[in-house]
This record gives structure tokens, C-alpha cells and sequence, in this order.
């Protein structure tokens, strides 16, 4: 096979929404509501195993430039509205968000392709927006009136970019004006959750709970064994994540006693991997890179997580029980087996990030007349 470019692209974009409300009064009122969403996606992009041995060469005309790309979007929310008044009331709402979401680039066995710029990425990303008015928001009101709210969010991306055993890949050219040879796995996490409880009488409580955590997070780029990869210039070869996630949980209380329990949650553990197969060479005459969680030049992946966690109680009898917790737990692995080549006529730089440094704020704050004579003092 020739040609003066090869492009082979999977993309997709899959939004899944969920929205209910609920309504009561009555002397005995009582509302609820359980939306969920579930985002389920394999995206693949690929050349697949040759046997004999295809040859693809994209250097005789054209650009020479080879792309094979998978790069996945999943946008995924809920939004409850929950509401309850009488003399005895309850009120209560469950959202669920789930994604699993599958992103795979790759290049099978005994593929051999010569190129003038050489591209192999996948790419998986969640994005989770705010909403006005927040995910949940749940009222009562009564002689004896209780609210309860849980949102959680659970995430399993699976990145892969693979290249397979005796693969032959080259990038030809002018050294001093080479092509890039990019191999890039990549998982991108935003989101947003806010839920909202209030509840007021003679004895009323609130629970509110928001959970956004990842099952699964990984990005993993995997060259075979006895594989071949050469450049007139530079190798890049790296497996990143970011994560930008904030949620808030509020419950207000309103009586003579008053109960608020809640917890706001943030659990991310990415695992970021560069496997080079036994007996496999990576040679550049310019520089080879090759990264895990970090660039080589020791720029970190970008994480920020805050959980937030808020209650008022507006009582003589303020009970309170809250928490907010924001976990990042990075594993950044590069492995490089036995009987393999790295060579480059200038650097070789092979950084995994070790420290895997994160902007993480949790903060549970209660307040209610106690609080004020303290602050008072």
C-alpha cells in the first residue's frame, strides 16, 4: 500500500441526562426520586495484524503523514428536585452517574509503514458540567420532617494505545526538519456535583451525600515484543491524565432540634504506563522521550480536586455530623524489558512522576448557634 497519507480516526461523543422532580403535601407527605445515567462506549481505531507482513510506505508523495486516532467524549449528568410538605414529611433523592468508557489506537502484529510524521493517540475524557440550580435539591417541611440526598459518580476509562509485536515503524525525512513520532495515551476527568437540602420543624434532619470517584483510570501505552521504531528525529512516547473535580453538599436545618449528617467525596486514582516489549529497539536520531504522569520536562499532570461540605442548623438543638474528604492516589509505571534497545544521538529522557503532587482542598464547615457564640469569643 502507498499513498501520500494515511488517516484512520474513530471519534465519539455520547451525552447521557437524567432529570425527575417530585411532589407531595398531605398529612402524611412523602417524595422520591432515583434518576440515573449509565454511558457505556468502546471507541476503536486500527490497523490491524498482517500476516504476511503489509507494508504501508507514505513517503513517495503527499505529506507521508500517518494518523491513527481514537479519542472518546462521555458527558453524563442528573438533576432531581425533590419536595415535601405535611405534618409529617420525608423527602429523599438518588442520583447515579456511571461511565465506562473504552479508547484503544492501535497498530497490530508484523505492520511495517514508513513515514515522513507519524501520530498514534487515544484519547478518553469525561465531562460532567455544572447545572443551575445544582444536581439535587430537596426540600420538607412539617411537624417532623427529615430530607436525604445522595449523588455519586463512578468512572472506568480504559486508554490504550498499542503497537504489536514485530512492528516496523519509521519516520524518514530531513533531520533538520524531521516529522513528529507520537505514541500518547491520555485520560482528561472535569466535573461538577452540587447537592442542597433544607428542612424545617419541630424536629426535622437532612442528610446529604456527593461521591465522584473513579474505578477505573488508565492510560496505557504497550509496544509488542521484537518491535522496530526508528525517526530521522525525536520519539515521543508518554501515558498522562488530568483531573479538574469540585463538588458541594449543603443541608440546612430547620427547628427545635435538628439533625445533619453528610459527606462530600472525592476519590481519584489514576495509573499511567509505558510498556517497551523484550527485544524491541526505539532508535532517534534526535531526542527520545518517554513519560509517564509527567513530561521530561517535569511538568506534572494538572489535578485539582475540592470537596466541599456545608450545614447550617438553625435550632436550639443543633445534632451535626460532616465530613469532606479529596483523595489522588498516581501510579506512574514505565517499564522497559529485557533485550531492548533505547538509543538516540542526543537524550534519552525517561521520566515517571514519582512524587505525583495534586491541588486536593477538603473542607466540612457546620454552623449554628454554638459556632456563633464561638466565633463571638
Amino acid at each position: 500500500l502507498t499513498g501520500g497519507s494515511l488517516e484512520v480516526v474513530a471519534t465519539g461523543v455520547d451525552e447521557t441526562f437524567a432529570e425527575t422532580s417530585a411532589f407531595a403535601a398531605a398529612g402524611l407527605a412523602g417524595a422520591g426520586t432515583v434518576p440515573s445515567t449509565r454511558n457505556t462506549s468502546t471507541t476503536l481505531a486500527e490497523i490491524g495484524n498482517s500476516n504476511p507482513a503489509r507494508n504501508i510506505d507514505l513517503t513517495q508523495n503527499g505529506t507521508g503523514s500517518l494518523t491513527v486516532s481514537a479519542d472518546h467524549t462521555a458527558i453524563t449528568n442528573t438533576q432531581v428536585s425533590s419536595d415535601a410538605y405535611g405534618l409529617l414529611s420525608g423527602s429523599g433523592a438518588e442520583a447515579d452517574n456511571d461511565v465506562v468508557a473504552t479508547v484503544h489506537a492501535r497498530i497490530g502484529d508484523d505492520v511495517v509503514i514508513d513515514a515522513r510524521d507519524l501520530t498514534v493517540n487515544a484519547t478518553n475524557e469525561v465531562d460532567k458540567p455544572s447545572l443551575s440550580g445544582g444536581n439535587i435539591d430537596a426540600t420538607t417541611g412539617g411537624l417532623v420532617s427529615g430530607a436525604d440526598a445522595d449523588s455519586e459518580t463512578r468512572l472506568s476509562l480504559t486508554t490504550l494505545v498499542t503497537i504489536g509485536d514485530r512492528v516496523d515503524l519509521e519516520v524518514v525525512g530531513q533531520p533538520s526538519d524531521p516529522g513528529e513520532f507520537l505514541l500518547r495515551a491520555q485520560n482528561n476527568i472535569f466535573a461538577r456535583d452540587k447537592v442542597t437540602l433544607a428542612t424545617g420543624g419541630a424536629v426535622s434532619g437532612a442528610g446529604a451525600d456527593s461521591d465522584i470517584r473513579t474505578l477505573v483510570d488508565l492510560a496505557r501505552v504497550e509496544i509488542g515484543e521484537e518491535a522496530d521504531l526508528t525517526s530521522v528525529g525525536e520519539i515521543d512516547i508518554s501515558a498522562h491524565g488530568t483531573g479538574d473535580v469540585l463538588i458541594q453538599a449543603n443541608a440546612e436545618t430547620y427547628g427545635l432540634g435538628t439533625v445533619a449528617v453528610g459527606e462530600a467525596t472525592i476519590s481519584l486514582a489514576p495509573v499511567n504506563e509505558v510498556v517497551v516489549g523484550a527485544g524491541s529497539n526505539v532508535v532517534a536520531e534526535g531526542n527520545v522521550h518517554i513519560s509517564a504522569g509527567t513530561d521530561t520536562n517535569f511538568v506534572r499532570d494538572e489535578y485539582s480536586l475540592e470537596a466541599r461540605m456545608d450545614t447550617f442548623a438553625g435550632s436550639v438543638i443543633p445534632i451535626e455530623n460532616i465530613d469532606a474528604e479529596a483523595f489522588i492516589v498516581q501510579d506512574n509505571n514505565i517499564t522497559i524489558e529485557a533485550g531492548t534497545l533505547v538509543e538516540s544521538n542526543q537524550d534519552v529522557r525517561i521520566h515517571a512522576e514519582r512524587l505525583g503532587l495534586a491541588d486536593a482542598i477538603a473542607r466540612a464547615k457546620a454552623v449554628n448557634w454554638t459556632t456563633a457564640v464561638a466565633d463571638g469569643i
